[in-house]
């Protein structure tokens, strides 16, 4: 099986050539108005710890490592409300997660694109099915090392992360048309259609 290029050799930065996908995007599209173009109006990320979050060293653990990741003080997630079944109770903390806008979401969007994804292993591009219908990316990472901005002797158990990016789109196409021109690796099928 070939492998699959996950990354153009300049991905272009968000700051920088917001005004060419803008053109691109409208002229794809036949759009009368900048307006209309998807914009990335925020990024989540967020780390579930499950049952290891009542441990006080693991939790502060994840909480430093998600700052060092994103540069943002993250906040405790706790269990909205108690389930007997999950053997949790309301108030009890569950994980950690940062939400990312402006300088910090562009800062992190380059770093994710050029160097964390392909990093990642075993990483062929993201399916279409990761976009919803308003056109926002969902995605995990197995292994919070492929950030190195983490110390390795740091890092004393492995957890994975979900990363949501949302945009300001109405429909999966137009954003798919954004994300792929600011260099989101997806996946291509046997045709060469993503």
């Amino acid at each position: 099986m070939a492998k699959t290029q996950t990354t153009s050799k300049s991905t272009p930065s968000y700051k920088s050539d917001r005004d060419n996908v803008v053109k691109e995007v409208m002229k794809n599209h036949k759009l009368s108005s900048s307006m209309q173009v998807p914009a990335i109006t925020k990024i989540t990320v967020s780390m579930g710890m499950g049952q290891s979050a009542s441990d006080k060293k693991e939790l502060e653990a994840a909480l430093k490592e998600i700052e060092l990741i994103t540069g943002q003080k993250p906040v405790v997630t706790r269990v909205r409300r108690s389930e007997a079944n999950f053997k949790i109770r309301q108030g009890w903390p569950i994980g950690v997660k940062v939400t990312l806008r402006r300088d910090n979401m562009r800062d992190f969007l380059e770093y994710l694109l050029k160097i964390t994804l392909p990093a990642v292993r075993e990483f062929r591009g993201f399916k279409i099915k990761s976009l919803d219908q308003q056109g926002n990316l969902s995605f995990g990472i197995p292994d919070q090392s492929v950030f190195r901005t983490i110390p390795f002797d740091m890092i004393s158990t492995i957890r994975g992360m979900d990363i949501c990016i949302t945009t300001s789109g109405k429909n999966r196409e137009l954003s798919y048309d954004v994300l792929k021109i600011m260099g989101f690796p997806f996946k291509k099928d046997k045709d060469g259609v993503s």
